[in-house]
């Protein structure tokens, strides 16, 4: 009779309350019935465990083979459950080729049971391979729950490459989809008959051609399991540019019958051997060579080659060739199985990727994470008009790592235990002594694992002043570009984003301890970090390798290969106690040997103490400790410029991998020789004193080489700045007193790197620049502390930028807002807390106390845009029109307060002041262009556009928004940007343009995201909820205004509370809930930030719901934090 599908036997029919006695006819195993009446049984009896199992590629073995073959393989593994199981165990089949087990013991005992199983089956004489699911089952779960359990781990056993056993519920990047085969059925056909033909007849090779991406790995697997189906005893190695840099990189990396080798020799077996060759163009010299003699005794020989076509067979035998062409659109659709996604999204995909699997997927993955940023659906989002979106999804692609590297040799058991580690655990710290190769392994491990991320990343923390420029330093890792504003809670929300591959080299104590590393993973559970250090972190779940010396065997057969076995084995005893089992040794004795056999035991011996410095002469050295001062990448050009070097030489070492590519037209020293270099530079007082020089006129020229100020200059400082970075930051490590040209220069960067968001690193150097200047003149060090509290005030530090601000007092600056006599107020000001504040005339400074005359004014102007940015409007504009009030202040500074003045007058509602004081600016401002350039200008129309905005003048409003933008474009200038465009997209809000105004805003949130500008982030939160609330899409509103409203009670943003609170009342209203309505809008009224803005906005609001209670009579008084975060 039929019984869910099966053929069963009707026989046994079971009573009411007894066990069903009906069996699946081919395995002879009862069915889920029984399960369920089993597992009833258990009661309380504990332990109990449930392993869930299904056989691997059941469908190609029955397209192979044949049905009975696919019914012999489903007997195969019922009888292995049967026959290795214990009397008190029971196993089910569930359906097709699911099984079950249930056992009376804890899952730990029988996941070592089931490794047993897996050994078994692999051996049949039909091989077979198994996936496992374990779940142990708790007091008082119900089946559905453990076989719920049991079976989301059987398919994580799945996406890790099948053929496992996975019995906890451990979060993985190493889970990664089962590679499918689409419209690649003729080509499979195609393998399947040469490989029949070759069972029995003449060795032969095939030769598999697909475009990079195009699903050559996941083809040689099916491949592989046709194979050994067949018979063929199967032989499977995989190339990578990371393996092609290993010392048997390849061969460690090889299968046999699907299992790991476990040294160079194979068993010889009775069946045929089947060798397949994926990327063979990829493989390790040693791997190649240890080929030959198994190619020769090969049956067949199936080569896999990525990019160009294969041109000609490998082995000299008879060869036929497949070509796997490109998906087409609706093969795309069919990859993507469960995703559902509209035509739209998947025609975008086809055109990305070209059809290609693996390019398809990761454009997905990209397209997914910017939709979700930008808080929109991906229809939504393809269908957006803004054209940045695009741009931000290339950018969160997986950008390749940069190969080759020097060759690593032996290594392999530690590198199979690194990837063990990581598998299991988050943290994975290196630790050894210099010269032990530490950075290599770990090079190595990112080589090996990247295919498992989305974005892999080697990050040097060279040059980094403290914490904060370390976090800053890992957020541009991650980005592609700075970020201005970094914590650890925004560095986390960075690092989640994606499943991540990190290697922090020798991190100093003072960048990053171990608690900031505990912090940043557990905010990221899918990402891994490796640390390369001297000693243990001491972090929580922290996995130590500890690096021994390499084996004698692995160095001795290193030098046997090298020296093409020509060294005595008096010589090679000799180099291999000279060697001493360090990798940085091996590395100097392999390039002696390269270079001079005859003469390599000999120089070994010259008591050289730096390895890597054998090949060098003196000038070669101190070309190369003449760029050790430089922490950081550079350009070859700055190379030569620094240490006089021709670029013949330069070329010469980077050819030899002492100068190491990282990507972009940059360099590094290669690792081996910093103690060499270091010495050398650290010895030589002049070789110093010149570089510096060097240093100081090549940054100079190149300041000075555009306009200060033009986009020609902030354009020529995009394209060197990485190596301007390094040189400086080298200057600053110097221990020497600091000069006047760096501190110039340092001041010199300044606005090039406030308008690209590198103000973390403004910020650490400056500050050291203040401790190391001592030396300097008052007048410097004033310029120096004003450029740091600026920079503290736009990093949103308003407390660092008092504490700088105070710290002026001690370089003779008086401050405005702490003088006397009083300011004379007008009456209606007179009750805030400016009020008892004073100023004293700039005319009242001696020459002497004040060594820069405008410092003062200065000074007020960062105090104002403070009290400005913490919603004191009142005491901002007072003090604005107290500096702009000054006599004798230069032309440029009175602007400045004037343009302060009116925009602070905006959020009061004094409008038509507003109006005047900013058409005066910008009258003056516009006769001055082209001394005081583009970007001043640029901020005088952004306020002349926010005084339009809020007089309702938006065609006005609009048009100075997009001519500021346009600037800002042409500057590059990344928080103009972002100012500007939320200004444009407030007045379409206003407009009643909501959905060009989403788009504008969700393009503002992304800048915001990634720049670390919290409160901007907040704002666009909190507007993007106004548009979605006047598109009527409230419940998404509701959720959007909360978060912002959470964001602005942390960054102590109160104009943006009380916003989000009218924007949860006006949600409320629109549901039909006023009563809450009144409340709520009640205490955005009230609240300290509830500004002429906030309650113009409003104000349709306000007339709307009537009188309001008062908030201290509503009852809800403290309740209105926890509307925004509930």
């Amino acid at each position: 009779m039929c019984h869910n599908g099966f053929v069963v036997s009707a026989q046994g029919q079971s009573e009411k309350g007894l066990r069903p006695a009906i069996r699946d006819d081919l395995t002879l195993l009862p069915l889920r019935a029984a399960l369920t009446f089993d597992f009833l049984q258990l009661g309380g009896k504990r332990p109990a465990s449930l392993l869930m199992c299904d056989l691997d590629h059941l469908k190609l073995i029955n397209d192979t083979l044949g049905h009975a073959a696919g019914d012999q393989a489903l007997r195969t593994l019922s009888a292995a459950l049967g026959s290795h199981q214990r009397p008190d165990w029971q196993a089910y089949r569930l359906g097709g080729d699911e099984f079950a087990l249930l056992a009376s013991v804890p899952a730990a005992e029988l996941h070592l049971w089931a490794q047993h199983l897996l050994s078994s089956v692999q051996r049949a004489s039909l091989p077979i391979s198994v996936s496992v699911g374990i779940a142990e089952v708790a007091q008082s779960a119900d089946l559905g729950q453990v076989l719920a359990q049991a079976d989301q781990r059987l398919y994580a056993a799945k996406r890790r490459g099948k053929a496992q056993i996975i019995s906890q519920d451990v979060e993985s990047p190493f889970e990664t989809p089962t590679p499918r085969l689409l419209e690649r059925g003729p080509s499979l056909d195609q393998g399947t008959q040469f490989l029949r033909a070759a069972f029995q007849g003449q060795a032969a090779e095939l030769l598999v051609h697909a475009p990079p991406g195009g699903g050559l790995s996941a083809f040689l697997q099916h491949l592989e399991v046709v194979a050994r189906t067949l018979g063929y005893q199967t032989l499977h190695l995989s190339g990578s540019a990371a393996r092609e840099c290993q010392h048997y990189g390849v061969w460690d990396q090889a299968t046999l019958n699907g299992q790991r080798l476990s040294g160079q020799h194979l068993t010889p077996a009775a069946q045929p051997l089947a060798i397949l060759l994926d990327r063979p163009e990829c493989f390790d010299a040693a791997t190649l060579v240890a080929l030959q003699p198994l190619l020769r005794t090969a049956q067949v020989v199936l080569r896999g080659q990525a990019g160009k076509p294969a041109s000609a067979a490998l082995t000299g035998l008879s060869s036929s060739q497949i070509t796997l062409e490109p998906l087409s659109e609706n093969a795309l659709g069919e990859l993507l199985g469960r995703e559902r996604l509209e035509p739209q999204t998947r025609r975008w995909l086809y055109q990305r990727a070209g059809g290609l699997p693996a390019p398809t997927l990761r454009w997905l993955a990209a397209l997914r994470l910017e939709a979700s940023l930008r808080r929109e659906t991906l229809t939504h989002l393809l269908s957006s008009l803004t054209s940045d979106w695009e741009t931000a999804v290339a950018y969160q692609l997986t950008q390749p790592l940069l190969w080759p590297r020097p060759l690593l040799y032996g290594r392999r058991t530690e590198l199979q235990e690194a990837v063990k580690r990581l598998s299991l655990g988050s943290l994975l710290t290196i630790t050894g002594p210099a010269g032990r190769g530490k950075t290599r392994l770990a090079e190595q491990i990112l080589g090996e694992l990247g295919s498992h991320f989305a974005r892999v990343q080697s990050v040097s923390l060279s040059g980094t002043l403290g914490p904060e420029m370390t976090l800053s330093r890992l957020a541009e890792a991650l980005l592609g570009r700075p970020s201005e504003r970094v914590d650890l809670a925004s560095l986390g929300r960075l690092l989640a984003r994606q499943p991540t591959l990190l290697l922090l080299d020798e991190p100093a104590e003072q960048q990053l301890s171990a608690q900031m590393l505990e912090t940043l993973l557990s905010s990221a559970p899918l990402s891994r970090i490796i640390v390369t250090a001297r000693a243990p972190l001491g972090a929580q779940h922290e996995s130590v390798l500890a690096l021994e010396p390499l084996s004698e065997q692995s160095v001795t057969a290193a030098l046997q290969e090298k020296s093409r076995s020509r060294l005595s084995a008096a010589q090679l005893r000799q180099m291999a106690d000279w060697i001493s089992g360090e990798p940085l040794r091996l590395s100097a004795a392999a390039a002696l040997l390269n270079a001079d056999p005859a003469s390599a035991a000999q120089r070994l011996g010259s008591g050289e103490p730096y390895p890597a410095w054998l090949l060098l002469g003196g000038y070669e050295r101190r070309v190369l400790a003449a760029m050790s001062s430089v922490s950081g990448p550079f350009e070859l050009s700055w190379a030569e410029a620094l240490s006089g070097a021709s670029p013949f030489l330069l070329g010469a070492l980077r050819d030899q991998q002492y100068l190491q590519a990282v990507g972009g037209g940059l360099y590094r020293l290669a690792g081996a020789l910093g103690a060499g270099a270091q010495t050398v530079w650290h010895t030589s007082p002049d070789l110093r004193r010149q570089v510096g020089q060097r240093a100081l006129r090549q940054l100079q020229r190149l300041l000075g080489a555009q306009p200060e100020g033009s986009a020609a200059w902030y354009m020529q400082l995009d394209q060197h700045y990485p190596t301007v970075r390094a040189v400086v930051a080298g200057l600053l490590l110097r221990p020497a007193p600091l000069s006047r040209e760096l501190a110039e220069v340092l001041l010199g960067l300044l606005p090039y790197r406030l308008s690209r968001g590198y103000l973390p690193e403004a910020r650490a150097e400056l500050e050291l620049a203040l401790q190391r200047g001592t030396a300097l003149d008052v007048g410097w060090r004033q310029r120096l502390g004003l450029a740091l509290a600026s920079v503290a005030q736009q990093c949103g530090d308003h407390a660092a930028a008092q504490t700088y601000l105070s710290g002026l007092e001690h370089l003779s600056v008086p401050l405005l807002w702490k003088s006397t006599p009083p300011i004379p107020l007008p009456s209606a000001l007179a009750h805030s807390s400016l009020a008892p504040l004073g100023h004293k005339s700039l005319a009242t400074f001696t020459t002497n106390s004040l060594a820069q005359p405008n410092s003062l004014a200065e000074a007020s102007l960062i105090e104002a845009r403070l009290l400005h940015r913490r919603s004191l409007y009142i005491q901002s504009h007072a003090l604005y029109r107290a500096i702009g009030a000054q006599p004798d202040l230069p032309l440029r500074l009175k602007v400045k307060a004037m343009e302060g003045q009116a925009r602070a007058a905006v959020y009061l509602g004094q409008l038509n002041e507003a109006q005047h004081q900013i058409g005066t600016v910008v009258n003056h401002v516009e006769r001055h262009l082209e001394e005081w350039g583009e970007l001043l200008l640029s901020d005088v129309l952004n306020t002349a556009a926010l005084v339009a905005t809020e007089q309702r003048r938006l065609s006005d409003a609009k048009a100075l928004f997009e001519r500021t933008l346009e600037i800002h474009r042409r500057y590059g200038h990344r928080a103009g940007l972002t100012l500007n465009l939320t200004g444009l997209a407030w007045v379409l809000l206003l407009s009643g343009d909501f959905q060009r105004s989403a788009e504008l805003t969700r393009q503002v949130l992304r800048q915001a995201q990634d720049a670390g500008r919290l409160w901007e982030e907040a704002n666009a939160l909190i507007n993007l909820g106004h548009a979605l609330t006047r598109s009527g899409e409230l419940t998404q509103a509701r959720q959007t205004y909360r978060q912002g409203g959470t964001l602005a009670l942390q960054h102590d943003a109160p104009s943006l509370v009380a916003e989000a609170l009218g924007g949860l009342a006006e949600v409320l209203s629109g549901e039909g809930q006023q009563g809450l309505a009144r409340s709520v809008l009640s205490a955005a009224l009230a609240h300290s930030g509830a500004n002429a803005e906030v309650r113009q906005y409003f104000s349709a609001l306000i007339a709307k719901l009537g009188p309001l209670p008062a908030f201290a009579e509503s009852g809800e008084s403290a309740d209105w934090k926890q509307w925004l975060q509930s």
